[in-house]
């Protein structure tokens, strides 16, 4: 799994938690899509959930990008 930058999300209690639990379940959908690829055609699906996970990492980038400091 690759690493990311850490950013801080704030507002929501736990954030380090919150952020652990998210990315879990993120690689939890991509291991059962990858089998489902495998054993199935169901590419639409995981492209769609790709696509979606995409859109998150994106919205994140955004937020962290507009939370760090200006020099």
């Amino acid at each position: 799994m690759s690493e990311g930058s850490d950013a801080k999300i704030i507002g929501i209690d736990q954030a380090k938690e919150f952020r652990d639990i998210v990315l879990r379940q993120r690689d939890l959908l991509m291991d059962k899509n990858k089998t489902t690829l495998k054993s199935e055609s169901q590419g639409s699906g995981f492209e769609s959930d790709v696509n979606i996970f995409h859109e998150i990492r994106d919205t994140l980038s955004k937020i962290e990008e507009h939370l760090r400091p200006k020099t």
